[in-house]
């Protein structure tokens, strides 16, 4: 379908939480795509200009590799992505070669440690894979990889939980 407006909706299934296929136009607002074999959101064949705002997507994929992401766009382009929250524990987002022009602003990146909040704009296009090894929160420490992923040097907002000491200094590597 194209055209549609969904809201307030949950897709919670073993598969796929949300899969946009030849699906163009679309707006979603406020909705949750919950996967616990899968990906939260799948963006696929010629999944284009759809606008996704206040959402919530997460993958909770347990091993290595396959469809384990959060966000999968693949051949899918020119799709927005604002204000909205991922959960994971393996692979954030993960792109293919055909996906140009996908642009998230305001994505918070979630871990029962903490999150880390980008802001400003970012865009994705081709190939990215953006894992926990490469954007992480640990019991003490917030980590983004941007030697791999120079698109994500840009500022962000750095929260830490269940911190127990009462003086943090933060630290930037160069």
């Amino acid at each position: 379908p194209n055209y549609n407006t969904f809201i307030n909706n949950t897709a919670r299934s073993n598969g796929f939480g949300f899969r946009i296929v030849e699906s163009s136009n679309n707006i979603f607002i406020n909705n949750i795509g919950d996967s616990n074999g899968s990906y939260g959101l799948s963006l696929e064949r010629d999944a284009v200009r759809n606008t996704f705002n206040d959402s919530t997507f997460i993958s909770r994929v347990t091993g290595g590799g396959g469809n384990a992401a959060v966000v999968f766009i693949g051949n899918a382009s020119n799709n927005v992505f604002n204000n909205n929250t991922l959960f994971t524990n393996i692979t954030w987002i993960s792109s293919e070669i055909n996906a140009t022009r996908n642009n998230f602003t305001n994505t918070l990146f979630s871990l029962p440690n903490g999150s880390i909040k980008f802001i400003q704009t970012f865009t994705l296009n081709s190939t990215q894979d953006i894992t926990i090894t490469k954007v992480n929160i640990t019991s003490n420490n917030a980590f983004v990889n941007v030697s791999n992923l120079t698109f994500l040097n840009i500022s962000a907002e750095i929260s830490l939980n269940g911190l127990t000491f009462g003086n943090p200094r933060p630290t930037v590597r160069e």
